[in-house]
């Protein structure tokens, strides 16, 4: 169990609350298996990758698991302000808003060499996906929560 909101029911019972959760970047690595545990917990989660493909094969996974009604997905590049609207209003549609928005899109560019050797086209790609995406997901998932009768956390995942 990742995380709960709970209350106590006369009877002695817990009541656990299910979130609405997003996270970028879950269809592999850490933000796949966060998707996974939400999910595992009864939560509903949409998941996100630039690329459509692995956004279509992460769907047809955790559906499989799941259930196609807790676990929805889409393909967003959150260093484009367009992009991340468009990923605002899917969850709003799908889920009817968002309880916990955990930023966990990041990029390295694929290669491992020292700064001096790095393309210029590669470190752009790195800081705008890692310090411009986390902007632009904060501002939209702020706007998104203050709209919310109820609303949780943002959560950055820094980048390696």
């Amino acid at each position: 169990m990742l995380c709960t909101a709970s209350s106590a029911s006369g009877d002695g019972t817990v009541d656990y609350e299910k979130f609405r959760v997003l996270i970028t970047g879950s269809t592999k690595g850490l933000g796949f298996a966060l998707a996974r545990g939400f999910l595992e917990n009864g939560d509903q989660v949409v998941v996100t990758s630039r690329d459509e493909n692995r956004v279509l094969e992460t769907l047809a996974s955790l559906r499989n698991d799941f259930g196609s009604a807790k676990v929805f997905g889409i393909a967003a590049d959150v260093s484009n302000p367009d992009s991340v609207a468009k990923l605002c209003a899917f969850a709003k549609h799908e889920m009817g808003g968002v309880d916990i928005w955990i930023n966990n899109a990041g990029a390295n560019g694929y290669v491992y060499a020292n700064l001096v050797e790095c393309d210029p086209d590669v470190l752009k790609e790195i800081v705008l996906t890692n310090s411009l995406g986390a902007l632009l997901c904060c501002q939209s998932a702020i706007a998104m929560m203050r709209e919310q009768v109820r609303n949780f956390p943002i959560h950055h995942v820094p980048p390696p």
